[in-house]
């Protein structure tokens, strides 16, 4: 009699359990009515699902020269991949796409056959073909699938897409190739301004995340999130390109004539520290990049040191005349040799005429070369104080130029010096600087005594055209008073004047210049018949507008600076004095286009 109520009681919540059940349905589904479906997928809700998750690039900033001509663009390019578990002939689909992409065909079926990966789980894709030919894109078209994957009923080849990347290319061929950099088939820079810039000209890519079946199809209307690419930023450089051009053809010409290791030459605008040109000889061209030129891609202006000899000569001078009283007064007598300590040091000039330049002041030591003066002079000055005028020429450190893998100076303490190091220091020896870094001081003394800090890239512009100053003159320190600069530039007229730059002199126009000829070290030596030939210089002398340095590695029958480098030094000066002015990129008010 007691259990037919609780029977009851629970024959009688049984009809509510299901209306609540129902209840709820019926809200959930309501909810996805009115929200929608896809607001209630997530990664985590669809780990069950597969999910694939791709990356497209965005599409890399343009490089243009001063003038607005684009030296590096990007170009769109087609490759083939396939899904191994769509479709069965693929010998026949092998076959086809063999004739098209000129591929060989039993490398293209093994790549179809390969279903499984090495963990034996399904492989879902494998690349058929990098570099889509030109004359085979139009033909693929209507051939295969579009990407991203998309069931298409109306592709011959099942499983076979056709899928856009971006490539580098390089318009003007081997054109500033060492410090433009590359970009490698992986997309990583190597070098140069794509490296240094990678963030500016990369962009950001494009993320995708869409739901596939079994076969690796996309789910019509299944899960799919996309972030949209943000295209990289283009970059207008400070280069000329007529000067760029003429500075790699005077170096070529070099090349063929002394047969050195290899050679460089920088223009700089002293004024600014705008970088004009930067040339590397033998160069290489970065569409076609061979095996032999991996040693070229090495961006020497920045990465090679080297003791410059008689080039430094003026830094010397500007250092003395900035910390001695009577240097205008003071004369040496120069026998071609010097007794120092228990060594002998010698004056280029015996070995070729047999005696000495006799007394030589502080000028004269610069216009003939003169080590034997040099060395007196630098002598009279403490160790500490020619070391913190190196260091005022910007010569212990990086210039902070905007290129990669840039090196520093090398010069011992000047605690730790001997006095053999003291001389050879006074003429150019036991220091090793970069060309780069020569180019810089030189062009300070050309600045009244400005040293600025170099720079190759004067903006940016984004992808909606708006632009960005990136590089401005920055004067990084007063290295020499002005007076004094002056006076140093007036030794370096004498050089081309009457002294052993003669060959450069121009007609109508002061040129300022030095030359310079080193023996060359190896692993600690000085073996006889290496040499580092320099010459550098700016014009015109009084209101300078270019500063250039040319600097040939282990020239063959000839060693002297200004018999090496002269021709070259005045092939490129000439060719920077056309330009009546040299203008920043951008003027003062509105952003204008690159130009000189």
């Amino acid at each position: 009699m007691g259990v037919q109520p609780v029977t009851q009681r629970r024959t009688a919540v049984i009809p509510w359990l299901f209306f609540f059940c129902l209840l709820g349905f019926a809200g959930k589904v309501g909810n996805l009515q009115l929200a929608g479906e896809e607001a209630h997928w997530t990664r985590d809700t669809l780990k069950p699902r597969r999910l694939r998750e791709e990356v497209v690039p965005a599409r890399r900033g343009t490089l243009y020269a001063r003038n607005g001509t684009p030296v590096v663009v990007t170009v769109d390019r087609k490759a083939v991949t396939a899904n191994p578990q769509v479709g069965r002939d693929s010998a026949a689909v092998a076959h086809e796409l063999a004739g098209l992409l000129g591929e060989p065909e039993l490398l293209l079926r093994a790549r179809l056959a390969k279903r499984r990966q090495a963990d034996g789980s399904p492989n879902f894709y494998v690349k058929l073909c990098g570099k889509v030919p030109l004359s085979a894109e139009e033909r693929l078209l209507p051939r295969t699938h579009r990407y991203p994957l998309q069931n298409d009923e109306c592709a011959q080849f099942p499983g076979v897409y056709l899928s856009t990347w971006h490539e580098r290319r390089y318009p003007l061929g081997s054109f500033a190739s060492q410090l433009l950099g590359r970009i490698q088939d992986d997309g990583v820079p190597t070098g140069g301004i794509e490296r240094f810039y990678q963030d500016r000209l990369a962009g950001r890519d494009a993320q995708r995340t869409y739901e596939v079946d079994a076969n690796g199809h996309a789910v019509p209307n299944g899960y799919a999130r996309e972030v949209a690419a943000k295209q990289g930023q283009s970059l207008v450089l400070t280069l000329d390109e007529n000067l760029q051009t003429a500075a790699e053809t005077a170096l070529a010409q070099c090349l063929e004539q002394f047969s050195p290791e290899f050679a460089c030459a920088l223009v700089l605008h002293p004024p600014t520290g705008q970088v004009l040109a930067w040339a590397c000889a033998p160069s290489f061209d970065p569409n076609h990049v061979r095996p032999e030129d991996i040693a070229s891609m090495n961006n020497r202006p920045v990465t090679y040191v080297f003791e410059p000899g008689s080039t430094l000569k003026p830094v010397v001078a500007g250092i003395i005349a900035e910390n001695t009283t009577d240097w205008q007064s003071k004369r040496y007598d120069c026998t071609g040799v010097m007794q120092l300590g228990n060594r002998q040091k010698h004056c280029w000039i015996l070995s070729e005429k047999g005696h000495g330049h006799g007394p030589q002041g502080l000028s004269d030591g610069i216009c003939n070369s003169c080590n034997i003066a040099m060395m007196q002079f630098g002598l009279r000055l403490d160790a500490r104080v020619l070391y913190a005028g190196f260091a005022q020429f910007g010569l212990t450190k990086p210039t902070g130029c905007d290129v990669p893998y840039e090196r520093s100076g090398m010069l011992a303490p000047y605690d730790t010096w001997s006095l053999q190091r003291h001389a050879d220091v006074s003429y150019g020896q036991g220091i090793a600087i970069t060309p780069l870094q020569l180019a810089t001081a030189i062009s300070a003394i050309a600045n009244g005594g400005k040293l600025m800090r170099p720079y190759v890239v004067s903006e940016a512009i984004d992808e909606s055209g708006r632009r960005h100053p990136i590089g401005r003159p920055c004067v990084v320190r007063q290295a020499l008073s002005k007076t004094t600069a002056s006076q140093v530039t007036d030794m370096m007229v004498r050089v081309i004047d009457e002294g052993t730059g003669k060959s450069v002199a121009l007609p109508n126009v002061r040129v300022a210049g030095k030359t310079g000829s080193a023996q060359k070290a190896v692993n600690g030596h000085y073996p006889a018949g290496h040499y580092i030939c320099t010459f550098t210089g700016f014009a015109p002398a009084e209101a300078p507008r270019a500063c250039v340095l040319v600097m040939v590695v282990e020239p063959k029958g000839a060693h002297w600076g200004s018999e090496v480098c002269g021709s070259t030094f005045k092939a490129i000066m000439q060719e920077a004095l056309l330009h009546t002015e040299i203008r920043p990129v951008l003027t003062a008010g509105r952003p204008r286009g690159p130009r000189i």
